[in-house]
């Protein structure tokens, strides 16, 4: 036994003696593996962390700066203008004042007489494909007159805000019953979003207005009267 134990000592000390010089450099490079996973790894994963926080918050600082410049080209009052036209050819909720005012108008411009009148909510599953995004609200309402007046109505009507759509008609001798569908969009939730990029109106959006802008608005405009009109009509043709 202690044969053995003297040989793995003899054994010990003659690898420490071949091998010493080379322990130093061992232990060196062990400490600096230790030091590198330790210390110098955690420290440049925060470097990195950093360097990425700071490119996003250059970004949104890109963002914010683009969007002061575009704010400050546009105009208040011209926005306003566009806000409140884009408004009442669909509006935030349902308008039924401006409901009763484009079919007063187109009344008064055709020279019918508008009859009971009854609302009811829209379906959506009747709408074309492209407008069942938008609520509507429904209206029966009866008019006097024959055909001829009650297309003239509708072609006025089709050229009034706000928005409406024909879902039903339906022709007597002498009236007409129709069932109307006027559009509205809710307005999205208010928030913050420092990623959104501001743009302006483009080609299309103007193009749209510019369109609106051709289209009779009662709710800016006093409702005519049908003596009105055929009296200008008649100094017009003189």
């Amino acid at each position: 036994m202690n044969k053995k134990i003297n040989i793995d000592a003899l054994t010990f000390k003659t690898l420490y003696s071949d091998y010493k010089p080379f322990l130093a450099p061992i232990l060196t490079i062990l400490g600096c593996i230790m030091l590198f996973l330790i210390v110098i790894l955690p420290q440049l994963n925060e470097f990195l962390r950093s360097q990425t926080a700071v490119t996003e918050e250059r970004r949104k600082l890109g963002v914010l700066q683009n969007n002061l410049s575009t704010l400050e080209r546009l105009s208040d009052k011209e926005l306003e203008s566009q806000l409140a036209l884009v408004s009442s050819a669909l509006p935030s909720g349902k308008n039924f004042e401006a409901i009763i005012n484009a079919l007063s108008y187109s009344a008064n411009v055709s020279g019918t007489i508008l009859g009971n009148f009854d609302f009811a909510v829209g379906s959506l599953t009747e709408a074309p494909a492209e407008i069942q995004k938008f609520p509507s609200l429904e209206i029966d309402i009866n008019l006097s007159g024959d055909a001829t007046v009650v297309s003239s109505f509708l072609q006025t009507l089709n050229k009034t805000l706000p928005i409406s759509r024909v879902v039903k008609i339906g022709i007597n001798p002498g009236s007409a019953n129709i069932k109307l569908a006027f559009y509205y969009k809710p307005f999205p939730p208010p928030g913050f979003n420092e990623n959104a990029v501001i743009s302006p109106v483009g080609e299309e959006g103007l193009f749209l207005i510019k369109e609106l802008e051709a289209y009779n608005n009662p709710s800016t405009q006093p409702l005519p009267t049908f003596e009105n009109l055929v009296s200008s009509e008649a100094a017009v043709e003189n």
